[in-house]
């Protein structure tokens, strides 16, 4: 652990949370282990911590792929090739300024020579992409990093208003806030991770998607999509580095937030 010359935020190494790597990985060569980055929980976010504490800049010295949010909640974020996007809630997409903070967001070194690629030749819905990628790295206690590129159609997505305090828990933030937009076919880039319900608590257990477009004009959180053609790169995660701000103290965490998550993440 060490202090930040900011005084508001303090690193807490979970990289002893190693993880195994997956026997017979298909990769053309030889990978280093890929070691993804978090700020805060999705708990804290749950809770309301809508303040940003760490800005983009910083964040983006550890990785140049992920997703999260923005200073309270204004948008979805996507990184993709070391660029930040800020999906806004008129469903205008911009790159995000460097001095923005962040109060929940995970970002790894997103390195192609160490995924395993999975072709897709023929259409294929949410679902089945899954179970593509659930059949190559079946230890579901295996972290993934996962990105697409190709031609979608039937894609959704979301993002919010910003809010001002005093900030409501997300769930009920977010009745009013949400905004969706039904972008139908497009090419672009989805963004996301396959997290391992042993980090529940911690981040969204099970896939989460975000998505750009290939003008980077579009994007936002994924509440559905298909892919006609495209090709999938799934990096496994091997170490996990949390870093956490100073929470009030009177916050509860030890309160179960699984059906207001479910609310937030899974409403389609």
């Amino acid at each position: 652990m060490r202090e930040i010359s900011t005084g508001l935020f303090r690193f807490v190494t979970l990289s002893l949370l190693v993880f195994a790597l997956a026997a017979g990985l298909r990769a053309e060569e030889p990978r280093s282990k890929v070691r993804l980055t978090q700020v805060a929980t999705i708990d804290s976010l749950l809770s309301g911590c809508y303040d940003g504490w760490i800005t983009l800049e910083e964040f983006l010295s550890y990785g140049d792929f992920g997703l999260g949010t923005v200073d309270r909640i204004d948008g979805e974020l996507t990184i993709l090739d070391g660029v930040p996007y800020q999906s806004l809630f008129d469903g205008t997409t911009v790159v995000a300024v460097r001095d923005l903070k962040l109060p929940f967001a995970s970002v790894v070194p997103f390195a192609p020579t160490g995924a395993v690629v999975m072709n897709i030749d023929s259409p294929a819905a949410e679902e089945e992409i899954t179970e593509r990628i659930d059949a190559l790295f079946p230890n579901r206690n295996r972290p993934l990093a996962i990105r697409i590129e190709g031609d979608f159609t039937d894609l959704r997505t979301r993002s919010e208003v910003g809010q001002d305090k005093p900030y409501r828990p997300l769930a009920e933030t977010m009745k009013d806030a949400e905004r969706r937009f039904e972008l139908g076919a497009l090419s672009g880039t989805v963004v996301g991770f396959r997290t391992p319900s042993l980090m529940k608590g911690l981040n969204i257990p099970g896939y989460h998607y975000h998505f750009i477009d290939s003008s980077k004009q579009i994007g936002g959180h994924l509440l559905q999509f298909s892919v006609t053609s495209g090709k999938g790169m799934i990096l496994p995660i091997d170490e996990f580095l949390l870093i956490l701000p100073e929470l009030p103290g009177e916050l509860d965490f030890q309160r179960d937030r699984s059906e207001e998550l479910n609310a937030v993440e899974k409403s389609r």
